[in-house]
Order: structure tokens, then C-alpha cells, then sequence
């Protein structure tokens, strides 16, 4: 559960985003934004195979080294071989990095703010794309104040801080590790960023390592140039983010005779590890739950989630989160983690811009997990009382109202 103060500095994050996606929105039809979503997602889901073996022949052949990894073990094991002899590490935000457990046997620096943030201070992160949300710039103060350095509480002298200390360990890096927003089938990996780091991170050092799920498969470049622009707002509430790289090569020359060299002012080996970890599972049941584009605005949408915060879903928040945990760790962990927490208010199918209808499979994996004996407290308790006094509220007096009153 979130601190009154977490609530508050969350509390003061939505509102910011409101305003400004309020403004975004008020232009845009939003149905026709919704319907071209879904198909460009739908097809992603659809024929992801067709997809990936058209992206891995086109990636391949561009000196892009493509790793496939099923499980976690599987993603584990190829990241720390690609990794192997590299000393420093930088790294840009990516949720798969998070969802796999996979360490660095080096140091490893985050390159995003807010992700910088949350290790820094030993926080836990609180949405995909702002981890720190939830810190306000006082209580980031205080902190480096408690390591005797002055930062005064502003956003401004925060970030030029912390930009300086992160400048300095991309520059001494010889590892970048990012994730991917989409990938498309002409061989191309889409980066969506506002703070310019993953461009230097996927540049600088001469080995970039991507990560990502089979899920971010898309067609075209058009198609992802699309949602870079969905995404942007829906995030963030701003109508673009700053930058949208696509990376389908190691940096490479033909200036001198036409003859291609490879490693010249980026990467010189770039690897790609895509990730199973139960996701063809998840496109198989529930297929729209993949069209899913990791922008958040349902967290911020969710009354669920602006109360619990972190606590609200496992290493993916909210209510696909939750689904994620279903198929990627076990339904007994989504259970723990908030199933039965969701209020089925559909607030996140208003917000979400491929329109998933959350709730309906939020409702499917309650059945799933009740069949399975994992009904929440709350319903073993009603049960318990049913089936001992009659009635779900256990032993009461003529007249006296029950301590307990349950929600489904």
C-alpha cells in the first residue's frame, strides 16, 4: 500500500498527465485512434510467427546477432554469454530486463531519471513509463542532502544532477543494454525515449544488447512510427516524445571504395535476444491481452492502482499486469498479487488505446483460479461462514450489524 505521501506526489503526476493528454485528446477521434490500434496489434498477434521469421532473416542479414530464448533460464543464460568480457554496463529503462531477473556481472549504471531514481534511493518502481512518480522533488532532496550533497528540491536542479553523473558512466561504458517498443518484420527495432539516453546508450558503447518479448512484433515501420505517436500520448500526455529511433544494423560505412566496415561512430555488435516467457501462451487464450503497448494509461486510470500503487500486480502492474503474472510466473502468484483486488469498473478499457477489455479477463482468471482452489480470503471466508452459520457474515445477534461487509 502507498504512503499518504506516495499517494500525494502519484496524486499530483495524474493530474499533470490529465491536463496535458486532456488538451492531446480533445482533437483526435478517438475511435478511429482505437480500431487502428487493435489492427495493427491484432496482426502483430496473429501472425507473429510469419512476423519473426521475416524481422530475424532481415535482421540477420544486416549483421544484427539474433538469440531466441523461451523461458527465463533460456534469456538468462544467452544474456550473460553475450555479456561475457564486458566491464561497465549502461542501461536504458526496459521492463523484460525486469521481468527476467537478469544481472550484470559488471557495474551497470541506469541511464533514465526516474529509473536512476527508484535504485538510487531504494524505492520500487511504480509505473512503465515513470518509475518515480510516486517521489516528490523534496523527498529527493532529502536524500542526496542525507549523503551530504545539496540539491535543491526542483525538478530542474534534480535532473541536471543526475544528468551529469549519468553522462559520465555512458561515456566509460563499453555495454548499452536497452529494451524495444516494437520490431518490425522489415528488420528494424523501434526505441520510443524523451531524454535522448537510449540513443547514447545503443550508440556509444561498442556492444548494444536489446531485449524484448515476442509481443512487439508489428508489420511496417509506418505501423510503428503510428504508435510511437499512441504511445507519446498516451504515456505521457505530450503529442510526441522527443525521439524515435529505429535500429536495424550495427554502425557501419561503404565511404571508402563502397566497402562496408563495420564499428564506426555506434555499435559495432549489436545482439538481439527475443523472449517467449509465456507469451504465446497468453496470444493463445487471451489474444487481445498482447495488443497491449506498455504505455500505462490504465494504471493511471485505475482507482486500485492509485491507492496500492506497487503492490497492485508483480514485476507488471494493474490489471494486465496482473494477466501478465498469470502466464509468465504462475496464476497462484497473480492471485497473491492483487486478482481479487481489481474493482471490475472498466476504467482501464476507457483509457487503454487498443481498448483491452481487462475486466473480462480479469473475470475468466478468477474463475480459472477459483476452480484451481485460489479464491481470495475474503471468498474462503464468506464460504467458511455460509456453511457454519448460514449466512457470509458469520455469527451475529438479533439485530447487530455485521463487523465485515464483502465485496465479489
Amino acid at each position: 500500500m502507498l504512503s499518504s505521501d506516495e499517494k500525494n506526489a502519484l496524486a499530483g503526476s495524474i493530474a499533470e498527465y490529465e491536463r496535458k493528454f486532456s488538451a492531446w485528446i480533445e482533437g483526435v477521434d478517438r475511435d478511429a485512434l482505437v480500431e487502428r490500434v487493435r489492427s495493427i496489434r491484432k496482426d502483430g498477434v496473429e501472425n507473429r510467427e510469419e512476423l519473426w521469421l521475416a524481422a530475424k532473416s532481415a535482421l540477420e542479414k544486416n549483421g544484427v546477432r539474433v538469440h531466441e530464448a523461451r523461458t527465463k533460464a533460456d534469456a538468462q543464460r544467452v544474456f550473460s554469454e553475450v555479456t561475457d568480457g564486458c566491464k561497465k554496463a549502461v542501461k536504458a529503462k526496459t521492463n523484460t530486463f525486469e521481468e527476467l531477473g537478469l544481472r550484470f556481472t559488471g557495474e551497470v549504471t541506469e541511464t533514465d531519471i526516474g529509473e536512476w531514481l527508484v535504485k538510487e534511493m531504494k524505492l520500487r518502481r511504480i509505473h512503465p513509463t515513470g518509475p518515480a512518480i510516486h517521489v516528490t522533488p523534496q523527498t529527493i532532496s532529502k536524500h542526496f542532502a542525507s549523503k551530504g550533497i545539496h540539491v535543491p528540491a526542483d525538478a530542474e536542479a534534480i535532473t541536471h544532477h543526475i544528468r551529469k553523473l549519468i553522462r559520465a558512466k555512458i561515456l566509460d561504458a563499453d555495454l548499452g543494454i536497452t529494451g524495444a517498443n516494437f520490431i518490425t518484420s522489415e528488420g528494424a527495432v523501434a526505441l520510443v525515449e524523451n531524454e535522448g539516453n537510449i540513443s547514447l546508450v545503443s550508440r556509444l558503447p561498442g556492444k548494444h544488447v536489446i531485449i524484448a518479448g515476442k509481443d512487439k512484433l508489428v508489420r511496417t515501420a509506418e505501423d510503428a512510427a503510428f504508435l510511437w505517436k499512441v504511445v507519446s500520448a498516451f504515456a505521457t500526455g505530450e503529442p510526441s516524445t522527443s525521439y524515435l529511433s529505429f535500429i536495424a544494423a550495427p554502425s557501419r560505412t561503404a565511404d571508402i571504395q563502397k566497402k562496408n566496415v563495420c564499428g564506426v561512430s555506434g555499435a559495432c555488435e549489436v545482439h538481439l535476444i527475443i523472449v517467449g516467457d509465456g507469451r504465446d501462451e497468453l496470444a493463445k487464450e487471451f489474444p487481445e491481452a498482447a495488443y497491449c503497448i506498455g504505455c500505462g494509461a490504465c494504471m493511471l486510470n485505475c482507482p486500485v492502482f492509485r491507492n496500492q500503487g506497487y503492490d497492485f500486480g508483480y514485476k507488471y502492474l494493474n490489471g494486465i499486469g496482473i494477466t501478465f503474472t498469470a502466464f509468465m510466473e504462475s496464476l497462484k502468484l497473480a492471485a497473491e498479487r492483487g486478482l481479487y483486488d481489481c474493482a471490475v469498473c472498466k476504467g482501464c478499457k476507457r483509457a487503454c488505446p487498443a481498448g483491452i477489455d481487462v475486466t473480462g479477463i480479469i473475470r475468466s482468471l478468477r474463475a480459472r483460479a477459483a476452480g484451481d482452489g485460489l479464491s481470495s480470503a475474503g471468498t474462503q471466508e464468506m464460504i467458511s461462514n455460509v456453511r457454519e452459520h448460514g449466512n457470509p457474515f458469520g455469527a451475529l445477534a438479533e439485530g447487530e450489524v455485521p463487523k465485515t461487509l464483502y465485496c465479489c
